[in-house]
Parts: C-alpha cells; structure tokens; sequence
C-alpha cells in the first residue's frame, strides 16, 4: 500500500525547481557571487541578481567534454574593467545547483561543477560572453614519456 502523503507528492504539477548560482574567482582572489534575475542571500553570501545566460552544457556518457558559455549583463562597462586589468583571464568559475528549497532554508546541500574562463569571444558595453572549459581541459597535459605505438607493438591500432 503507498502511503497517501506519496501520492500527493507523486501528482504534483510543479516540482521542486533548480536554482544555479555562480561564483568567480578572479585572478586577484575577488569573489563574484552572481544569480539570475533576482539576488538571494545563502549560505552567508549576498548572490547578486543580473542578467546572465548559461548555455551549451551537457552531460555525455561517453566522457564528452561540453564547452559551454557563459554570457552576463555588462551594464554601462561595469565588468569590462576585469577583463582589461587582466583578471577573467583564466578565472575559475563555480556553478552551484541548488534546490529552491534548500535556498529558502539556507541548506548546505548543493551540486558543484567547475570551469575555468577560458576566452572572452564577445565584449560590448550591454553583454560579455565567456567560453568555459573544464579544469581538464587545456594545454597543461604532458604527453607521457613512453607511448605504445606500431611497429614497435603490432597489436596496437590507430
């Protein structure tokens, strides 16, 4: 027998909704504590509500690495400043997925992505988009010092 309180719950239209948060690390160790839309207070941070966009990101069974962006109100050039000075360059960005409800309660339950800003393909005095890639995806790999490659190993194919 399902309890009744189940049920209910089941037959719900609206489900508990995501809400992303993101903060930015700049290269100086400034932190940007940023939302959509309207500002929230957790976890004792301030996330200030502006205009952005997170697009592009998806999860691949076959380990693919998604290259999403990032795009963020730029009213009147108040961030082109850190991009001048040097300091989105390479800054590390968290995305917090939080349920609304943990919000409103202040839980300290979230899921936790990270990338690092990797090029600023748009700038203008209204937007600034950033292309993201993860913290294992750059140039920072070494290749290893002995690879298994033909003729050398024949039961190896390219």
């Amino acid at each position: 027998m399902i309890p009744e309180s189940h049920r209910i719950e089941n037959e719900k239209l609206v489900a508990d909704g995501y809400v992303d948060l993101f903060q930015i690390v700049l290269k100086n160790n400034t932190n940007l504590y940023l939302k959509n839309n309207n500002a929230v207070n957790w976890q004792s941070k301030s996330w200030q509500g502006i205009p952005l966009s997170f697009e592009g990101y998806s999860s691949s069974s076959t380990e693919e690495l998604s290259r999403p962006s990032l795009s963020i109100a730029n009213p009147n050039g108040a961030f082109s400043t850190y991009i001048r000075d040097g300091l989105l360059n390479r800054a590390v960005l968290y995305r917090y997925r939080v349920l609304y409800k943990d919000i409103l309660e202040d839980n300290n339950v979230y899921q936790k992505q990270t990338w690092i800003v990797w090029s600023t393909p748009s700038l203008t005095n209204k937007y600034i988009q950033f292309e993201l890639r993860t913290t294992l995806d750059g140039p920072n790999f070494v290749v290893p010092a002995r690879q298994y490659l033909p003729p050398e190993f024949p039961c190896v194919k390219l």
